[in-house]
């Protein structure tokens, strides 16, 4: 793995991440998903390619931190696979998207990359609770490594971020822990805004519904934040 980027090398592989992502979206706006997971495809190649090759043969075997410029393009990376893996789940191919989420959760859970995101690392744990592939008690340790990543970002830069503790009260809330769920739902909302309770509200309802007919405790639980939150 190539742990000795110059600046330049990652300044370009940011650029080019950001220009697929930004195609990406345009093409997913536009309804052609395929054409935004091909995109997101060759971001991917080229940012493994050009700077990361290997990477995941080297996960938990990293010293405590890597060159600032590796972060960047893990940073990258892990944003333009949780992409893929968002657009796999829109076209319905949830095996795809389970892959993409799996991946792009060890970047984000690989402190050396120092990466401020957990949407892969919720995505990874909930598609399975949402596609009806595994139960909540299935996904109890991953849970618990979720709700470590999270915290751990939550104590550097992402404290300010709304969707760092929707994320961390999402992950409480599957564990049971619905008084401190809720802190971290007020919590988002207190740092966002109206859009915050519109974008968090469907997804606590999708998760429910799915969750109702195998899990009524998980669902009940679900119920119970919700009602505590702001409606939309």
């Amino acid at each position: 793995m190539n742990l000795t980027l110059t600046q330049d090398e990652a300044d370009r592989l940011t650029s080019i991440a950001k220009l697929r992502k930004l195609q990406a979206k345009n093409l997913r706006d536009d309804a052609d998903v395929p054409g935004a997971v091909q995109v997101l495809l060759s971001a991917i190649q080229e940012l493994e390619s050009g700077g990361l090759k290997d990477w995941e043969a080297e996960i938990g075997r990293l010293s405590a931190t890597v060159a600032p410029q590796v972060q960047a393009v893990a940073f990258q990376l892990a944003d333009c696979i949780g992409m893929l893996g968002g657009n796999y789940r829109r076209r319905n191919r949830l095996k795809d998207a389970q892959i993409q989420f799996d991946r792009g959760s060890r970047l984000e859970a690989e402190p050396a990359f120092g990466i401020m995101s957990s949407y892969n690392t919720v995505n990874a744990v909930t598609l399975p609770l949402e596609g009806g592939t595994l139960s909540v008690a299935n996904q109890t340790d991953e849970l618990r490594r979720a709700v470590s990543t999270i915290e751990r970002q939550v104590r550097g830069v992402r404290r300010p971020d709304r969707w760092a503790w929707a994320d961390l009260g999402q992950c409480h809330m599957l564990l049971g822990d619905v008084e401190r769920a809720i802190g971290c739902y007020r919590h988002a909302l207190a740092l966002g805004d109206d859009a915050t309770v519109q974008s968090i509200c469907p997804v606590l309802e999708r998760l429910r519904a799915a969750l109702t007919p195998r899990d009524a405790a998980a669902a009940e639980r679900i119920a119970q934040v919700l009602q505590a939150l702001p409606s939309t």
